[in-house]
């Protein structure tokens, strides 16, 4: 019973890790997008 909650825990810690991750990919990718946006508004 016990080791079925700590491989829960193991579990739920892995997927939050992933999703930590991956929305600091995606927020890396929207600040590159915007200041190139904001680099190409200046040129022009």
């Amino acid at each position: 019973m016990f080791s079925s909650y700590q491989n829960q825990a193991a579990l739920f810690n892995r997927l939050k890790n992933e999703m930590i991750g991956l929305y600091a990919k995606i927020n890396t990718q929207e600040l590159m997008i915007t200041s190139l946006h904001k680099e190409n508004v200046s040129l022009s």
